[in-house]
């Protein structure tokens, strides 16, 4: 059930029918586009949706999505210092993380480099991105993944 039916009483057209059926103006969505807000100030874990769900998204297309890499180096540096959505900091901790491509090399212990982008998504839980790191520390971060 639209939750506006229960809370105005009547069905605005974005809940579409009782039968299921949307009628949505996209116009609804492209107001949406400007908005600023978020639950709570963690900047950078909702940076992360966007640029790990975009990957997730464009990888398995075989389509080259690029993020701005202030943004990659921003989300890299909260991912591995808090765990958020996702146990990153936990599941990177005795690792040392090196990019290739940036400014980043956090943590101590057996080595896991690569691109920026790809040590992101390591420390969102993708595996397959380890497929493109290398060092001593890879086939650790892989086991982990399989354990959480």
């Amino acid at each position: 059930m639209c939750r506006l039916v229960g809370r105005t009483g009547r069905r605005p057209p974005e809940c579409g029918s009782e039968h299921g059926q949307v009628g949505v103006d996209p116009q609804i969505f492209r107001n949406a586009v400007p908005a600023t807000v978020a639950p709570t100030k963690d900047y950078p874990a909702f940076l992360g949706e966007v640029i790990v769900h975009g990957q997730d998204i464009a990888r398995p297309l075989g389509v080259d999505l690029d993020p701005d890499a202030e943004a990659v180096l921003e989300v890299a540096r909260f991912f591995a210092a808090k765990d958020f959505a996702v146990n990153s900091r936990t599941l990177v901790k005795g690792l040392s993380l090196n990019a290739d491509d940036a400014d980043f090399s956090v943590g101590d212990g057996p080595t896991v480099s690569g691109e920026l982008i790809d040590l992101v998504m390591a420390m969102a839980g993708r595996s397959d991105a380890c497929d493109m790191l290398t060092g001593d520390g890879v086939d650790e971060l892989r086991q982990r993944m399989s354990r959480s």
